[in-house]
């Protein structure tokens, strides 16, 4: 056997072991997804505003005008997600359920939530997609054509009682007076006490920006820290492009981990099929491949040709 050889045989031999454990580690280290608490998410559209609610009568409040969108993102996150301010700041009314308290001068709830507006929604967000925040799991992503005088609700809560997840329900309303959406968010526990209805002083027109929601929480590990919010209103042309979108995000986040998955066994295959290639003859691979186990040993040794 000359060096050449001798020495190609070495080096075989020695990545033939290390691979496979390389296989085995690659496989035994790879990141766990997120294991986020279960939620019932629904979402649709109805007639009327957050204090009507939906009307019987569609006529009653419908006026004829050009769709907007509204574009709802609600994704898990694996880090903690700091904002420059909380939500308490932001509310305009807060109103109880309950006719015992129909208007309340402060929110018990709104301080433990952050709140970002405008350029820092959209900055946030694009970190969360870049993956500057860690690892992260959709939840929601609907766009939803919004008419004057019309609400696109969004409703939020633990899929078991008890679980740390947040619990919440939406109202995006376009009223039909002017070009506008008002956002409401109603916190609080489901058992019907203690919950509050708050609506934002900050309204939104089309192309308006963003605002963004983070509902903190106490994460174990492989466990996110926060869910997120964002909310949109985009014109008619956005609302064509937000739905293709959306459509888009769907189908990666469902075929992303099939993809890497078959990408890691791909390589893995790559890899085993360039070693069997490097050896001469198909008759000879298990003596060849005996041959370069043992030459591995004695690699560092001094050679000399034949």
């Amino acid at each position: 056997m000359n060096t050449s050889l001798r020495t190609r045989l070495g080096w075989i031999g020695a990545c033939i072991p290390a691979m496979f454990s390389g296989c085995a580690n690659t496989s035994a280290q790879a990141p766990r997804p997120l294991v986020p608490p279960a939620l019932v998410v629904e979402s649709g559209l109805h007639e009327g505003t957050m204090l009507t609610g939906p009307l019987e009568d569609a006529s009653a409040s419908h006026e004829s005008g050009t769709a907007w969108g509204v574009v709802q993102r609600a994704i898990w996150v694996e880090s903690p997600v700091e904002t420059s301010g909380s939500l308490d700041a932001h509310v305009g009314l807060v109103q109880g359920p309950d006719a015992a308290e129909p208007v309340r001068p402060f929110t018990r709830y709104a301080g433990q939530i952050g709140f970002a507006f405008g350029d820092e929604a959209e900055a946030l967000l694009a970190r969360i997609d870049e993956g500057s925040l860690g690892r992260t799991q959709p939840v929601r992503d609907d766009v939803l054509a919004l008419e004057p005088g019309t609400t696109a609700r969004l409703d939020v809560h633990a899929a078991v009682a008890g679980k740390d997840a947040p619990s919440f329900v939406l109202d995006s309303t376009r009223t039909a007076s002017s070009d506008a959406v008002r956002i409401t968010l109603e916190l609080g526990s489901r058992d019907g006490g203690g919950r509050e209805r708050l609506v934002l002083s900050e309204s939104l027109s089309a192309g308006d920006g963003s605002v963004a929601f983070v509902f903190r929480r106490t994460a174990a590990r492989n466990e996110p820290h926060a869910l997120v919010l964002v909310v949109a209103v985009v014109d008619g042309e956005g609302l064509q492009r937000a739905t293709t979108e959306a459509e888009r995000h769907a189908s990666i986040a469902d075929a992303g981990e099939r993809r890497r998955s078959l990408t890691r066994q791909e390589a893995e295959n790559r890899e085993i099929q360039a070693l069997v290639a490097d050896l001469d003859r198909p008759a000879e691979r298990r003596a060849a491949l005996d041959a370069a186990l043992g030459a591995a040993a004695s690699a560092k040794q001094p050679e000399t040709s034949r």
